[in-house]
């Protein structure tokens, strides 16, 4: 009954069989490398919802080629080789913008003004 149960929940959580061959794929292939331990196969394991999802990422990720597990972090790119980006300065002087910023500027300030004057 506990196994029906389980289905049931797996079923609601909107998994499918597509992926619970991909999974089972996957687990079968860490089995035979001697990174996991063949009780993941077991149906009771493979119905636990936690179980399922974090093995559906790491299948998932291995499919499309992004995961090595045996793969060593390098070291970090040297940044002191990148170009130097030059940034103008921002300026908060209203009076350095354009005509039309101005203007669009003075029109808000005049909606505000009579969006507070409708509210009081």
């Amino acid at each position: 009954m506990q196994t029906l149960t389980a289905w049931i929940d797996w079923l609601l959580a909107g998994h499918n069989g597509p992926e619970m061959a991909l999974v089972i794929r996957y687990l079968r292939r860490e089995v035979s490398a001697a990174r996991r331990n063949p009780g993941c196969l077991a149906l009771r394991q493979l119905l636990n919802l936690e179980n399922f999802e974090k093995d559906l990422g790491l299948a998932q990720m291995h499919k499309a080629g992004g995961f090595d597990p045996e793969r060593r972090l390098s070291a970090p790119p040297d940044l002191s080789r990148l170009p130097t980006v030059a940034v103008a300065p921002v300026t908060a002087d209203p009076a350095a913008d354009s005509p039309v910023e101005e203007s669009v500027r003075v029109a808000r300030i005049a909606q505000l003004e009579a969006l507070k004057r409708e509210i009081q």
